[in-house]
């Protein structure tokens, strides 16, 4: 069963207005299916879901083993300190026009994980990879598509690592965020008339870039504010970015777009019949009964 995907405007969960039924037509070469309807708010709403095809479900980001070359303890704080790892996910799919007409972007979150210095832990991976970050396929994208995975690793020396977390991925997400809305105003070509809550197009590569080529030294202030506020070592994160072109299917990215225009008056359901006759069927019948009440010329 192919989960259903929330469009714009349909999201909204407006019902059918009564007396109408919806529309539907299928899309390829990206798979999708669409079914239109008259709301009761008598607005035209879409909704969207894509079928499943040979493309994989999902994209992850696998920990197989952590290896600790050299660690931060001294002889005061001990040798034996725990080693948690989290992650920060950027899909440019992600990236889409907010209500202010402005690019809008969101990231992932892991859970933290560790003691990853501890062989209980880290040997599992061998054979099973603990996925630390898990990428949806299926939502709605323009290829190239780009996925950035920002590590964050920190060594509890004294406090618990949870607030140490916290602050790290609030800043990470920040700056994730930033580099990515940043890169979308550069190609603002991409942002002219799509509508709010759609899709960037053609920003993949330049997202994945520009994700990837966070300096180090940005997170600076948060690395000392945890050392010294909470006592534990942050590592400096690291991006690594994955970026899938689909030259198979597409030479070019490409886009297009059907404008909605208000109607003034009542609005009339447009279905597609596909290859049904029975529209023109009722239109014909409809301009012969015309015929056959109009006066014949020179009668009034």
């Amino acid at each position: 069963m192919s989960e259903w995907l929330g469009g714009l405007p349909s999201e909204v969960g407006v019902p059918v207005a009564p007396g109408t039924s919806p529309t539907s037509w299928y899309t390829t070469p990206e798979n999708v299916q669409h079914i239109a309807y008259v709301g009761t708010d008598q607005k035209i709403h879409e909704c969207f879901y894509l079928i499943p095809s040979v493309l994989p479900r999902r994209l992850q980001f696998r920990l197989r083993y952590f290896y600790e070359e050299e660690s931060n303890d001294d002889l005061f704080e001990g040798a034996n300190d725990e080693v948690w790892i989290s992650g920060v996910g950027m899909d440019s799919a992600a990236l889409t026009i907010g209500p202010d007409r402005r690019p809008t972007a969101e990231t992932i979150t892991s859970p933290y994980v560790g003691d990853v210095s501890d062989d209980r832990v880290r040997d599992g991976w061998r054979t099973t990879p603990h996925v630390l970050l898990d990428f949806d396929l299926r939502r709605i994208s323009y290829w190239p598509r780009s996925f950035t995975a920002t590590l964050l690793i920190i060594e509890e020396d004294n406090e618990t690592v949870a607030d140490s977390f916290t602050e790290l991925e609030a800043a990470v997400g920040k700056e994730v965020k930033a580099a990515a809305v940043t890169a979308v105003g550069i190609g603002a070509g991409a942002l002219a008339g799509a509508a709010a809550g759609s899709v960037i197009t053609g920003i993949g590569t330049a997202i994945g870039a520009a994700v990837g080529a966070i300096a180090a030294g940005v997170y600076d202030e948060v690395i000392n504010a945890i050392k010294q506020g909470l006592n534990n070592d942050a590592f400096t994160p690291r991006p690594l970015t994955l970026t899938i072109d689909d030259p198979a299917t597409f030479s070019r990215p490409w886009s297009g777009e059907l404008p909605w225009r208000p109607a003034s008056g009542l609005l009339y359901e447009y279905a597609c019949h596909e290859g049904n006759y029975g529209m023109m069927n009722l239109l014909s019948a409809a301009r012969s009964v015309e015929k056959e009440t109009e006066p014949a010329p020179g009668k009034k």
